[in-house]
């Protein structure tokens, strides 16, 4: 049976369920792509590292498994986390979960390499403070001027979603500072953070939880970040909480500087609730989801943009380009990219993607995303505020799509599966614009 979801620029483990990007960095010549993985199965029960590798962005591969439950520490899984080069070895940080007699335990937990295949673990350890409760994890690590910094996403005592902070002079002994961030905005907990300073900004990204504590399954759960300062040790934000994608699938995000100096970024391609990952039609070929593309983060004006890397647009080839209202194709590239950029916002805007699979509307100063599910075969929507609509680039692959608004003012992701090779364009728009058709050379 052909495969007609196997993307090609969404990165892919093999077989198995992956989730998170974990431990992203550059080491020795080559960039690193770690990531959450069960390899034996289509679900969470099991978790360690899988590992990409690529010395372009554009090529990569597969190294199969970097660190594995193979300890007391996290015997029952090597959860997320994040890397840091330290003299030319590259050190990984991960939470340690284990859970006996249904007690469960987490750990911040440390691991080295020097040749980026074999990951040594440390004896030492982090244990939660004791205002936390055991949903304590996913350590970020930094460094400056004045040492060594970690984050880790965390649950108060009291059930709020809170981040930890620690400081180090060695990267070996940390010491724990106090909180980091805490608000009602990071409900009943806060996963996988990220501070950075980005354009003389200060950013921090998190994943506010709503948690059935008893029964330990997600609630509901999505990507957000603040603009802040931080002082004395701890972040105050100066903005609202905003979502770091306004489309359906995209969780977990996590940053790191490369060598040109760029703010990447990498997230999981997906929210799925349980009833749209055992209906994924992947489970066929043996594999579960994707991570989206990596995304260069700026601060442009105040604002945070994401943009699609250069080298992602070096290698568009061009099909056609116009100036119009209307657009028809009756077969897109499995991998293609659809610019378009106004002169004047349109009052009103139309897109219908392979038989009115994917639709895409602006009206009324709103953009509006649908699709149809796989899981239930309704009509889901998003909607994102759009005073005026200036540009949208379109990155299509086999069952992913990546839509930047606005040159990367936001952005939409989603999953889509299509049964059978129809791969219509169908574009409308009230005033006139151009628009070009490209290829993505693989």
């Amino acid at each position: 049976m052909e495969n007609l979801y196997k993307n090609h620029y969404h990165l892919e483990a093999p077989r198995g369920l992956l989730n998170d990007p974990n431990g992203l960095t550059y080491f020795q010549g080559n960039y690193y792509v770690f990531h959450q993985w069960n390899r034996f199965d289509l679900n969470h029960s099991y978790k360690e590292w899988g590992l990409f590798t690529s010395n372009d962005l554009l090529s990569w591969k597969h190294q199969g498994s970097a660190l594995l439950p193979d300890s007391e520490k996290d015997l029952s899984g090597v959860y997320s986390g994040s890397a840091i080069v330290i003299e030319d070895k590259l050190h990984l940080f991960y939470t340690g979960n284990s859970k006996i007699n249904g007690k469960r335990r987490s750990l911040q937990c440390q691991a080295i390499s020097e040749d980026g295949k074999t990951f040594q673990k440390i004896n030492s350890h982090i244990e939660t403070p004791e205002e936390f409760t055991e949903h304590h994890r996913d350590p970020k690590i930094w460094s400056d001027q004045n040492g060594y910094h970690m984050i880790v996403g965390s649950q108060t005592k009291n059930g709020h979603g809170a981040i930890a902070y620690y400081q180090s002079i060695d990267c070996k002994k940390w010491d724990y500072q106090g909180i980091f961030y805490t608000s009602e905005d990071l409900e009943q907990m806060a996963e996988c953070p990220d501070y950075f300073e980005l354009d003389g900004e200060s950013l921090l990204l998190v994943c506010p939880q709503q948690r059935d504590l008893e029964s330990d399954s997600d609630i509901s759960s999505y990507s957000a970040y603040y603009m802040g300062c931080l002082r004395d040790n701890e972040f105050y934000p100066k903005t609202k909480i905003q979502p770091m994608d306004d489309g359906f699938d995209f969780y977990a995000p996590q940053t790191f500087l490369d060598p040109k100096g760029r703010r990447l970024m990498w997230a999981w391609m997906s929210r799925m609730n349980s009833n749209e990952e055992v209906t994924c039609p992947t489970i066929d070929f043996g594999y579960l989801h994707c991570l989206t593309m990596p995304r260069e983060l700026r601060v442009i004006d105040g604002k945070l943009y994401q943009l699609p890397l250069q080298e992602f647009l070096e290698r568009r080839i061009l099909i056609e380009s116009l100036e119009t209202v209307s657009y028809e194709s009756k077969e897109l590239a499995t991998q293609s990219v659809i610019d378009m950029t106004w002169s004047k916002s349109p009052s009103s805007f139309e897109l219908a993607f392979f038989d009115q699979n994917v639709t895409l509307e602006y009206k009324d100063q709103e953009l509006i995303l649908s699709r149809i599910s796989w899981s239930d075969k309704q009509v889901h929507t998003k909607t994102v505020p759009i005073k005026e609509l200036k540009a949208l680039q379109i990155f299509i692959d086999s069952s992913a799509m990546e839509l930047f608004i606005n040159k990367g003012e936001k952005v939409m992701s989603l999953r889509y599966f299509l049964q059978q090779e129809k791969r219509s364009c169908d574009i409308r728009s009230s005033h006139q614009m151009e628009i070009s058709y490209s290829k993505l050379e693989s």
